[in-house]
C-alpha cells in the first residue's frame, strides 16, 4: 500500500500540469452537479422559458412595458432626467408594494409579463 502511494506521489510530481487539469475537471463536475441540483430542487427550472420544449409558451408571453433607452453619450437634459425619475419612481413603488415573503413577486403580473390564454374549444 505504501509503495502504491509513493508511486502516485511521484507520478503527480512528474505530471503536474496533467494532474492539475484533472483536478480542475473533477472540481468543475462536482460544482456543476451541485448547481444543477439546486436549480431543479429550488423550482427555478419551472420558471425558465428558455429551455427546449417551451417554444409555444415563449411565443405567448408578451412584454407589457418597454424600457426607455437613454443615450450613453452627449448632454444630459432635464427632460431625460425627469423621464428617468418617473420610471424609477414607478418601479420603486411597485417593489415597495410587494411582500418579500410570498410568491407574488414571481407572478407573471409582477414580472411585467402578459400571457395570452387561448379560449376553450
Amino acid at each position: 500500500m505504501q509503495q502504491l502511494r509513493q508511486r502516485a506521489i511521484v507520478w503527480i510530481r512528474n505530471h503536474q500540469l496533467l494532474s492539475g487539469l484533472g483536478l480542475v475537471v473533477i472540481i468543475v463536475i462536482f460544482l456543476t452537479a451541485i448547481s444543477m441540483t439546486m436549480y431543479i430542487t429550488s423550482g427555478a427550472s419551472g420558471l425558465d422559458l428558455s429551455r427546449p420544449g417551451f417554444d409555444a409558451d415563449r411565443k405567448k408571453v408578451e412584454e407589457t412595458a418597454r424600457a426607455t433607452a437613454f443615450s450613453s453619450t452627449g448632454e444630459m437634459k432635464e427632460a431625460d432626467y425627469t423621464l428617468f425619475m418617473e420610471g424609477f419612481t414607478e418601479q420603486r413603488q411597485k417593489l415597495k408594494a410587494m411582500s418579500s415573503f410570498d410568491g407574488q413577486p414571481l407572478s407573471d403580473e409582477s414580472l411585467g409579463l402578459k400571457v395570452e390564454t387561448e379560449p376553450n374549444r
